[in-house]
């Protein structure tokens, strides 16, 4: 293609992508039922968040620890809040890509990286529908990817601090905090542990209630919703008509936790090298299918991009994965059974994780494609 017909996609694109920001921002500032400042605002009144008719429509389904980071926007509005966090999304994103870039992209491609890959955020439909819902999963991987520059770095306590809120999602970040294990990072770790037992133990004190009591409550909230992910075990088990949803979604979790583990000793050893931005894509692909997850949580696919320079073989892989997550999945949903979409969704996982992970074992071994 010639230099005017590239330039030509780019503006096209990028005007797209200022279309889908727009319908983002503006369903934002009407919805954002999932911000929690009700559910936050209930602990800083000495309430416990986990009973039913504090949160109104928003229900608690955060750990306490979590609902204690957002205390800080109860001092607004709610209006206000849920405008300035759907903001901030924006901004937690952005940075999110501009660290990645620093980590993995070479000093004179970084510029480029980030414009494209920022329309690309901005066009994806998972990215749009976490402006529109105000959810939280940005603000985690903003931490989460400062926590990996500060510890390439050096400063593993500023690491480890970053890790408190990176791990506000933890059904999406628990499993890319492995990453921490597998290079040995166990200062930056247990940083962020002791940070989640006092913020646990601080929102006890708060509410009046034991730490106990509003942790059980905060699982118990969280597993009203098993079986209505689009891309987990207990999902497709719920669609294909199978009973005992609940049993599949333990043993989904099982085997989740056991792929965790095996992956943990795997590659245990891992460096801030060539090995890592594998191993990232390979756990932010595996965390979409290890619980339920809805269409916003798997903004953290933004991570696997970033891979496609490396990749060996599998690039076609990557491209009909988030061809489906970010467009085609809106796209086929309002023609085609839920069954039908959480099935392609389910295959389309599990066909990127088994590239992922051949790649992974190859930059393991020290072949990675240059």
């Amino acid at each position: 293609m010639t230099t005017k017909t590239i330039h030509c996609f780019w503006i096209g694109m990028s005007a797209l992508a200022l279309v889908s920001l727009a319908i983002g921002f503006r369903n934002g500032v009407s919805g954002a039922t999932d911000f929690q400042w009700m559910p936050a605002k209930a602990l800083l009144s000495g309430i416990d968040p986990y009973v039913a008719e504090v949160g109104g429509p928003t229900f608690a389904c955060y750990a306490p620890s979590c609902l204690l980071l957002l205390t800080p926007w109860t001092l607004i509005s709610e209006d206000t809040a849920r405008v300035a966090w759907l903001v901030m999304n924006i901004v937690f994103m952005l940075a999110f890509l501009l660290v990645m870039c620093r980590l993995f992209v070479r000093p004179g491609e970084r510029s480029k990286w980030l414009f494209g890959m920022t329309v690309l955020m901005f066009l994806s439909l998972p990215f749009r529908q976490l402006l529109e819902c105000g959810q939280h999963i940005g603000f985690s991987l903003a931490f989460f990817s400062l926590a990996l520059l500060c510890s390439r770095r050096g400063w593993w306590l500023v690491s480890g601090l970053c890790l408190i809120p990176a791990a506000f999602k933890y059904t999406s970040m628990i499993p890319l905090m492995c990453v921490f294990v597998m290079m040995g990072c166990w200062r930056e770790l247990g940083v962020a542990i002791l940070g989640h037992v006092l913020l646990t133990l601080l929102a006890a004190l708060l509410s009046g209630t034991a730490p106990w009591v509003l942790i059980l409550g905060s699982l118990r909230i969280g597993t009203t919703q098993t079986g209505e992910g689009i891309a987990d075990l207990a999902s497709l088990a719920a669609v294909l008509g199978c009973s005992a949803v609940d049993i599949w979604a333990i043993v989904g979790y099982a085997i989740c936790l056991g792929g965790l583990i095996c992956l943990c000793v795997r590659f245990r050893g891992m460096s801030h090298g060539d090995g890592l931005l594998p191993i990232l894509a390979l756990l932010a692909t595996f965390s979409c299918c290890a619980c339920y997850h809805r269409l916003y949580d798997f903004t953290v696919l933004l991570i696997v991009p970033f891979l496609m320079p490396r990749l060996c073989r599998g690039r076609w892989a990557v491209v009909l994965t988030l061809g489906w997550f970010f467009v085609g999945f809106r796209a086929l949903a309002p023609f085609a059974s839920t069954a039908v979409v959480i099935v392609i969704s389910f295959s389309m996982i599990l066909m990127l994780l088994a590239v992922l992970l051949v790649q992974v074992e190859k930059a393991f071994q020290g072949r990675v494609c240059k």
